[in-house]
């Protein structure tokens, strides 16, 4: 079988890059072709075949929209038995919902008439209905039920063009044996100059700010003296430094900070913390919540994290919408309070179950779809 995706760009450091990389992997394993459309990726595998185009355009929008037309060019000219498509373009047999209906966001942010009249938000919005409108052939893959209710009552989306995937994270963030796992625990805090006796917050992101990294800050502030002296806030990802510093400076608690950058080591450093906090304004799913759990570590997120019913079930931590920081900063004590506690909870959760199998349903869903095409 020959699969055709679509996607924008590829960095490593990427969620959506990571589910492409996967979705690829496990359709190679099972003797499929893979060919990636895309604007830019550097060294890809060799079991991908790249086909880059050069985006065009002095803005956003304008890339896209000539993205999207050249994509759709290369379908007609050269064909696939399937595609799929990880960004919002059209004329895929699949997409993939890596995000909140966007619709639905922007109305919670904006005025309609601002909607309606910018030129960025009527085109991402006109390219959403296209995909995942009642009208479009495409089937969309989602990943929280928030997103199901979303897509239907915005856009007429019917059931049987919506299909549930279950979490798909990185195997390797599986926490290992516990000696395994103390020794790298140990190898970490030495090379960031964490002493086993702080408290590891961490927090894991490419768009820092979105996932309440300000929150988190915040709720690191707000702690009793002692305790708070004892924390540390290790934020992985490709952060703005500048903005951090200013946040965190204001805060007091700049000194406190470690800012790793990308990293492909996510789950070494995941086994080096004590706590994730993820009090994110927006979060279609957060397929780190996951990985964190499956690391042992217990977890705080906002009620609108897609994968929040997870961490409400491994140690019931979820601060309820709308957001309050009071609310956070109250749950972050509690939770360093009962820490033992969380930890043995989490990980007995994480033995009772698996977040990997969600390329392999995909990839399932493209094979039953080639066989009923044919």
């Amino acid at each position: 079988m020959n699969i055709l995706i679509a996607l924008y760009r590829y960095f490593f450091w990427g969620g959506l890059q990571k589910d492409t990389l996967r979705l690829a992997e496990e359709a190679t394993k099972r003797g499929h072709r893979v060919t990636v459309f895309t604007t830019s990726w550097e060294n890809p595998p060799d079991f991908i075949t790249t086909v880059q185009v050069k985006p065009c355009g002095l803005t956003n929008v304008s890339r896209m929209r000539h993205f999207n037309e050249a994509w759709l060019r290369y379908l007609r000219e050269n064909g696939c038995d399937v595609s799929v498509a990880m960004d919002r373009v059209e004329g895929a047999d699949f997409y993939f919902a890596a995000d909140s209906c966007l619709k639905a966001f922007y109305k919670r942010k904006h005025p309609e008439w601002m909607l309606k009249l910018l030129p960025r938000y009527r085109f991402i919005l006109g390219m959403e209905e296209k995909v995942c409108g009642a009208a479009s052939p495409t089937v969309t893959w989602y990943i929280s039920p928030f997103q199901k209710k979303e897509f239907m009552e915005e856009y007429g989306t019917s059931a049987s063009h919506l299909q549930e995937l279950p979490p798909g994270m990185n195997p390797a963030c599986v926490r290992p044996d516990e000696q395994r796992a103390l020794e790298i625990r140990q190898a970490v805090r030495r090379e960031l100059g964490i002493r086993d006796d702080e408290i590891v917050l961490v927090l894991v992101g490419t768009n820092i700010l979105r996932k309440g990294m300000d929150r988190l800050l915040a709720a690191a502030a707000s702690l009793p003296g002692e305790l708070r002296a004892k924390v540390r806030v290790v934020i992985v990802g490709n952060n703005d430094t500048g903005k951090l510093e200013t946040i965190a400076g204001k805060l007091g608690v700049w000194s406190q900070c470690i800012l790793t950058g990308a990293r492909k080591d996510v789950e070494r450093i995941l086994l080096g913390s004590d706590l994730m906090v993820h009090p994110a304004r927006e979060e279609g799913t957060g397929t780190v919540l996951v990985e964190g759990i499956a690391a042992g570590v217990p977890v705080i997120c906002s009620e609108c994290c897609g994968f929040s019913p997870y961490v409400k079930a491994a140690a019931g931590l979820v601060t309820p919408e709308p957001f309050v920081q009071e609310n956070l900063n109250a749950m972050l004590l509690d939770a360093l309070r009962r820490l033992p506690e969380l930890i043995a909870q989490t990980r007995l959760y994480a033995k009772q179950n698996d977040f990997t199998t969600r390329q392999k349903v995909m990839v399932d869903n493209l094979e039953a779809f080639y066989k009923r095409k044919q």
